[in-house]
């Protein structure tokens, strides 16, 4: 498959899915959560007048201004648009990314297209949760991670300029988390095996210019004259480190990913081959890892900001591995049934207000079987068990469960298929080597 069919595919899945997704999405949130401050700060905007909102909601001004500015009629449309825009950037650059490591074309596009799909990627949650700021940033810290692999095969200083405004035009989008592309960026020349043909040292100064231009951004965003109706403070942290179950951490990754990533596990050995070649995508990974633990109670928001390295990895296990898992149609059939499931790709985000049926008032054995079904997999209702934070901890270590057994049941018929064969992965082009 060439690449320019397999984005052509990739193009028409972004919009199919983006208009299945339409039609089937119930309910849209709006006046909630942090879309609610995004909104109050777009529509004081428009007004001429203080920003009264929540910080530090208050201090991601880059979207809220520019739906103000072009969109100031109609404010929830605006960021609708700009969103959908940014989530089909997104989409797109994943799959150059996936590209720019050698991952051939077909596979590059199935694994951007389980981006696409999932209920917690751009392309979907956009459809459920419209105004928030998390798809430009998505997408600008995609572009920040090309701009570095780039600079690490070829420095210019067009591109580490071009690195420095992608940092700071984040930073203006959501500030803190811009911090993550930028922090990576010093590990740049970090590498434990041999270079890449061509590669350079990028210059020290060039390396902390994006850092230096991050901190600008959270300098300037400040000098903005804000009215807080409420500051969130830093002791947020300490209750999500005492409050929040560790089985949360697995879990998320799942909710997150699908079970897809057990093929990631089972090849460990690529895990540590890209982190010692790659040291700045795991110092990215980490950022985010850390940020879903710590940063706020929905850890899945935060965790599909790692997309470019979670997806990466996925797509070169899948290349790595795929002729073992399509030697056997019914093992085949089952990961892509549970990655189906997990992702909710047939279904929508079920409403927050709708909650299952009390036990107590289930009766029947179909009544309780339904009311458990939708705890477990989050069908129609109990939209709050979809979080690995929220809804009910004992159907989720339940779930946790099944993810595991699964996983574990995956992994030792991958080992079971593929005994006597070595791979590993060539360091200079991420190519699958026998």
């Amino acid at each position: 498959m060439s690449q320019r069919t397999a984005f052509a595919i990739v193009a028409a899945a972004f919009v199919g899915i983006s208009l299945y997704t339409a039609h089937i999405q119930k309910i849209v949130l709006i006046r909630f959560g942090d879309g609610d401050e995004y909104q109050f700060a777009a529509e004081h905007i428009v007004a001429g007048q203080t920003i009264r909102a929540e910080l530090p909601y208050a201090y991601r001004i880059a979207l809220p201004w520019l739906v103000a500015k072009t969109f100031p009629t109609n404010v929830e449309l605006g960021f609708k648009v700009y969103n959908t825009a940014a989530a089909a950037a997104s989409v797109a650059l994943l799959f150059f990314w996936l590209r720019s490591f050698s991952v051939q074309p077909g596979v590059a596009a199935l694994t951007t297209i389980l981006f696409t799909a999932t209920w917690i990627g751009p392309t979907r949650f956009n459809y459920y949760f419209p105004i928030n700021v998390d798809p430009p940033y998505i997408a600008l810290s995609m572009g920040a991670l090309m701009l570095i692999r780039s600079l690490r095969r070829g420095f210019t200083w067009a591109r580490a300029a071009a690195l420095t405004a992608v940092c700071f035009i984040g930073s203006l989008v959501r500030q803190e988390a811009m911090l993550f592309p930028a922090l990576a960026f010093l590990f740049a020349n970090v590498s434990l095996g041999p270079p890449e043909e061509g590669e350079k040292n990028v210059p020290l100064f060039a390396l902390a210019l994006p850092l230096l231009c991050v901190f600008l951004g959270l300098i300037a965003v400040r000098q903005i004259h804000i009215e807080p109706r409420r500051v969130i403070g830093h002791e947020n942290v300490a209750t999500f480190i005492h409050n929040k179950p560790l089985f949360t951490l697995p879990l998320s990754f799942f909710l997150t990913f699908g079970p897809v990533i057990a093929v990631v596990a089972y090849d460990w050995r690529l895990v540590r081959d890209m982190i010692a070649k790659h040291a700045y995508l795991f110092v990215f990974m980490g950022c985010v890892f850390v940020t879903s633990y710590i940063g706020g109670h929905e850890n899945e928001r935060y965790l599909v900001w790692g997309a470019p390295v979670m997806y990466l990895l996925i797509a070169l296990a899948l290349e790595r591995h795929a002729r073992a898992l399509l030697r056997n149609a019914a093992v085949f059939v089952a990961l892509v049934v549970a990655q189906v499931i997990s992702a909710h790709i047939l279904t929508p985000i079920p409403d927050p207000s709708l909650a299952v049926g009390d036990w107590k008032y289930l009766t029947t054995f179909g009544e309780k079987a339904w009311g458990a079904l939708n705890r477990l997999f989050v069908i129609d209702d109990f939209a709050w068990n979809i979080w690995s934070y929220f809804g009910s901890p004992p159907f989720h270590m339940l779930l946790l469960g099944l993810y595991l057994a699964f996983s574990l049941g995956l992994i030792a018929y991958l080992w079971w298929a593929e005994r006597g064969e070595t791979n590993v992965i060539d360091s200079a082009s991420g190519h699958l080597v026998r």
